[in-house]
């Protein structure tokens, strides 16, 4: 245009850099849910979750780890629990960077073709399509850009303090991704199984430049629990996210140890397992008939599950079972997370279903034509 003014694509650019809620939706890739701007906080200056809007009503979450503070060549490591859309995430890796950590962490930006944060670990809390659709797109996206930017970065990517437990060789290849899943569950694309009451090795990224040695170990900072929840699936699992380190792991960083002393926090990545408001669907619980009795008809058991004797999510209250299973762990006690007395319990339990459906579930419970005849609600 004339006297000198910018493009309109030029100005359109210029604004939605500094709009990342308009550049979603220019994209078409805003979601059912407006979370730019949630960010929850599991350790002061280190460790944040971050929702993810996908498809119609599910939601992912990305869990940041920034690195400790003085740091100038170590990246924002991410870890993400569940992935049905892989454009929607790379797209929100991109917005919440620069939203959230790019002032304070500029030199993250050069890895992974400029998103700014190193996704390391997808962990998927069971194998339906809806959160796991995307798993492979965004596998092979992340491989390709790390193959790319390798070439001329130094790092070292393992499971930092756990790396004597077995299972974190997944992290040593270069430019591997963990794809987490419960033991029975089949997850596609699945390289790291787990099961109930183990932590999950999570990765941790070390520099060396100008003579100086960085390290950024998710696992001296928080640990990640798996609980088997069988109903919705035989395998789904809940991921217990808590500002404790594991049990096995000595912290070695005076910084480290001193957010030890922070009250115990809870956060659960639920999956379909529990919604805000109702629980999943029990498709494979075995649900019990009333007149099942399988002590005096042991050969009834096979036939309610093939030739298998084992049912982990059997009987009609199923998915009561797996909240009572959660409420427990989640709170403390029951818990093999370190550093721990009878006395610590956590001060907040936060819960992040793999659905947004308060509003209906909700308005389900207080239906009067859901309570039966003989009862009402207070």
């Amino acid at each position: 245009s004339k006297g000198g003014g910018k493009k309109n694509g030029q100005v359109n650019n210029q604004q939605l850099s500094n709009n990342p809620r308009k550049r979603l939706e220019q994209q078409g890739l805003l979601g059912h849910s407006d979370t730019v701007y949630q960010r929850i906080t599991v350790v002061p200056g280190r460790v944040y979750v971050h929702p993810i809007p996908q498809f119609m009503d599910n939601l992912a979450y990305l869990i940041v780890c920034c690195p400790p503070k003085g740091s100038r060549e170590l990246p924002v490591i991410g870890v993400l629990v569940d992935c049905g859309e892989a454009n929607k995430v790379l797209a929100y890796l991109e917005v919440i960077y620069d939203q959230y950590y790019e002032r304070d962490y500029p030199q993250s930006k050069q890895f992974s073709r400029g998103y700014g944060i190193e996704l390391y670990a997808v962990l998927c809390t069971h194998r339906h399509h809806d959160h796991t659709a995307g798993v492979g797109d965004l596998l092979g996206h992340l491989r390709k850009s790390r193959d790319v930017a390798s070439s001329s970065q130094s790092i070292t990517v393992s499971g930092g303090s756990t790396s004597n437990n077995g299972q974190c060789n997944v992290y040593d290849k270069p430019g591997n991704v963990a794809i987490v899943g419960g033991a029975v569950e089949h997850v596609p694309h699945c390289n790291l199984f787990v099961r109930n009451k183990c932590f999950v090795p999570l990765p941790c990224i070390s520099i060396h430049s100008s003579g100086v040695y960085e390290v950024n170990d998710m696992n001296a900072i928080v640990s990640i629990e798996v609980i088997a929840v069988p109903s919705h699936t035989r395998g789904s699992v809940v991921y217990a996210l808590r500002n404790r380190v594991s049990p096995d792991i000595t912290i070695p960083n005076a910084e480290e140890r001193e957010m030890t002393k922070l009250p115990l926090q809870s956060h659960l990545f639920t999956g379909d397992a529990i919604f805000s408001g109702g629980g999943g669907v029990p498709f494979e619980a075995d649900l019990e008939l009333t007149g099942d009795n399988f002590i005096k008809n042991p050969k009834g058991l096979k036939s309610k599950n093939g030739s298998s004797s084992f049912r982990p999510g059997a009987g009609t209250l199923s998915m009561e079972r797996c909240f009572t299973e959660v409420l427990t762990r989640s709170s403390g006690t029951w818990s093999s997370v370190s550093n721990q007395s009878t006395a610590e319990l956590s001060v907040q339990t936060l819960l992040y279903p793999g659905h947004e459906y308060t509003t209906d579930l909700l308005m389900r419970q207080f239906d009067q034509k859901t309570v039966p005849s003989d009862q009402h609600w207070m």
